[in-house]
C-alpha cells in the first residue's frame, strides 16, 4: 500500500463528512421535485462552471484518457476529446436557448414525448439511464479507497458510492452543485501538481518525444474505423442528459454560454495533462522508474503516486476521490429520475405529487448503484465501456431530438421509429457479436465473421455506432415521407 500519513486519511474522512453535512443541511429546503432535480432553476454562471466542469471529468475521463495515452498518445486529445470540445459550443451556441424556451421541461425524454408522444419517450429514458450510470467512477472508486486505507475493492467501492449516494439522496441537484464546487477546486489543483512533479521525473515533454515520437503522432497508429468511432462519441454532447439538466436549471441563457465557454477552456487543459501524464507513465515503465501496471487505466495513477512525495500523495487521493465523487452524484440523480420521472410517472398517468416523485427517486438510487456494478463487471474495459453507453444514447435519441428543434412538421411516428430502431439494434448487435464472436486480444473487442449474400463479414463489437446511426436516421426519413401519419 502507498505510504500515506493519518492527517492525509483525516483531510479524506473529514471531506467525506462534509459532503454528506451539505446533504444533510439541504435536505430540509426541498420541497419540490424542480428543486431536488433542477435547483429550482436558480444556478448561477459560476456555480454552472463548477458542476459541469467537475460532473463531465469525473475519474470516468481519467481511467479512459489514462488508458489510451498510454497505449497511444495524443490520439486522446486530438480523436477523443477535441472533437467534444466543438460538440459542446455548437450546443451552447445552437441548442441552448431552444432548450430554454421550454421551461416546462426537465429532462430530454420529456422533449421527446412532447413532440412525438409516450413510446419514443420510454425509449429516449432507457438510453438516457444507461448512458447516465456512473460506472467509471464506481469503477474508479473501489481503487481509490484501497489505496488511502488497504481495504478491499470491493469494499472500497461501497463506502464510496455510500457517500456520494447519501449527500445526492438527501440534497439533489443543488447540493450537488455545491459540492462540485469543492471538488472543482481538488481536481484542478491535484492535477496541475501532479503534472508540475511527474513529468521532469521522466525527462520532461521534449525528453517523451525523443523517447516515444509514436506517441505523438496525431492517429495514435489506430484504425480508422476506430477513430470514426471515437469522434462519433461527441455526438453525445448535443443530447447530453448532464448538460440538459444543467440548462433547465440555469438562472439564464447567458449563465449557461459563459460556463460552456470556459468550462471547454478547462476541459481542453485537463485532457492535456492527463495525455501527457499517460505518456509520461509508459516512458516512467521503459526508464525503470514504475512497474507495468496491472491494468491501462491505472497508469496515470500509479505512474503519480510514485513520483509523489509522502503527504502530497494523500491529496492526490482525495482529489481522485473527489473526481469519482463528482460525477456519481449527477449521473445517480439522472439515472434515477429516469426511472421513476421519465417512465414510472407518465405509465401511471401522471398521477404523483412531489413528495413521491422526490421519495421516488430517491429510493431508486439503489437501482442505479446495482445496475452500475453489473455494467462494470461486464465491460470491464472503461474504453469498450464508454463506446457501448455512448451509442445507445446517440443511436437512440439524436435524430429525434434534433429534428424536434430543427424540423417543423416533424412526424409523431418518425421520432418513435427512429428512437425504437436505434435502442433495439444497439441491443441486439452488441449481444450478437457477444454471444456468436469471440475475443480478439490484439484488438481488445469481441469480433464476430461470417458470410451475408455469399460475402464475408467481419463485425467488431465497438463499431456498432457506425453502421446503426445511418439505418437509424434512414428510418426516420422512411417514416416522415411515407402518406399519412400525425404531424406535431
Amino acid at each position: 500500500m502507498v505510504q500515506i500519513g493519518w492527517l492525509d486519511r483525516a483531510l479524506v474522512v473529514v471531506y467525506g463528512v462534509a459532503m454528506i453535512g451539505i446533504g444533510v443541511v439541504l435536505a430540509g429546503r426541498i420541497r419540490t421535485f424542480d428543486q431536488f432535480l433542477v435547483a429550482g432553476r436558480r444556478m448561477s454562471a459560476p456555480l454552472l462552471i463548477c458542476t459541469l466542469v467537475s460532473t463531465y471529468y469525473g475519474l470516468g475521463v481519467l481511467l479512459a484518457g489514462s488508458e489510451i495515452s498510454y497505449e497511444s498518445g495524443v490520439v486522446n486529445w486530438v480523436f477523443d476529446t477535441a472533437p467534444a470540445y466543438a460538440m459542446t459550443m455548437l450546443t451552447a451556441l445552437l441548442l441552448a436557448r431552444k432548450i430554454r424556451l421550454r421551461s416546462e421541461f426537465r429532462s430530454v425524454p420529456d422533449i421527446v414525448e412532447a413532440h412525438y408522444g409516450l413510446p419514443a419517450r420510454v425509449c429516449a429514458a432507457i438510453s438516457s439511464f444507461v448512458y447516465s450510470l456512473p460506472a467509471f467512477s464506481i469503477m474508479g472508486m473501489g481503487g481509490v479507497f484501497r489505496l488511502l486505507f488497504g481495504i478491499p475493492f470491493e469494499w472500497g467501492l461501497v463506502l464510496g458510492s455510500a457517500v456520494a449516494l447519501a449527500y445526492t439522496v438527501l440534497g439533489g441537484l443543488m447540493a450537488e452543485a455545491l459540492t462540485d464546487a469543492v471538488q472543482f477546486v481538488l481536481m484542478a489543483v491535484t492535477l496541475a501538481m501532479a503534472a508540475c512533479i511527474g513529468l521532469p521525473v521522466v525527462g520532461g515533454v521534449a525528453e517523451l518525444e525523443r523517447q516515444l515520437p509514436q506517441h505523438f503522432h496525431p492517429t495514435g497508429m489506430r484504425p480508422l474505423a476506430l477513430l470514426a468511432v471515437y469522434s462519433l462519441t461527441s455526438l453525445s454532447v448535443l443530447i447530453e442528459p448532464a448538460f440538459y439538466q444543467r440548462v433547465f436549471a440555469a438562472v439564464s441563457y447567458r449563465a449557461v454560454i459563459v460556463a460552456m465557454t470556459a468550462g471547454v477552456l478547462l476541459w481542453m487543459a485537463y485532457d492535456w495533462i492527463i495525455t501527457m501524464l499517460g505518456i509520461g507513465a509508459r516512458a516512467a515503465v521503459l526508464q525503470g522508474i514504475i512497474a507495468q501496471p496491472a491494468g491501462l487505466e491505472s497508469a496515470v495513477t500509479d505512474f503519480v503516486m510514485h513520483v509523489l512525495p509522502v503527504g502530497l500523495k494523500g491529496l492526490f487521493a482525495a482529489g481522485l476521490l473527489a473526481t469519482a465523487m463528482s460525477t456519481i452524484d449527477t449521473y445517480l440523480l439522472i439515472s434515477s429520475s429516469n426511472l421513476v420521472y421519465d417512465i414510472w410517472y407518465p405509465l401511471r398517468g401522471r398521477r404523483m405529487d412531489d413528495a413521491a416523485l422526490v421519495r421516488w427517486t430517491r429510493l431508486t438510487m439503489i437501482v442505479s448503484t446495482a445496475a452500475n456494478i453489473g455494467l462494470c463487471l461486464y465491460f470491464r474495459n472503461v474504453e469498450r465501456l464508454w463506446i457501448f453507453i455512448t451509442a445507445i444514447l446517440v443511436c437512440t435519441s439524436l435524430v429525434p431530438v434534433l429534428a424536434a428543434f430543427y424540423w417543423p412538421a416533424v412526424k409523431r411516428r418518425a421520432g418513435v421509429v427512429a428512437s425504437a430502431t436505434g435502442l433495439s439494434l444497439v441491443v441486439a448487435y452488441y449481444a450478437w457479436v457477444d454471444i456468436m464472436g469471440r475475443w480478439v486480444e490484439d484488438e481488445a473487442a469481441y469480433i464476430w465473421t461470417g458470410t451475408a449474400f455469399s460475402h464475408a463479414v467481419r463485425l467488431n463489437q465497438d463499431y456498432g455506432i457506425l453502421y446503426i446511426l445511418p439505418v437509424v436516421l434512414i428510418a426516420f426519413l422512411v417514416a416522415q415521407w411515407l402518406p399519412g401519419g400525425e404531424r406535431r
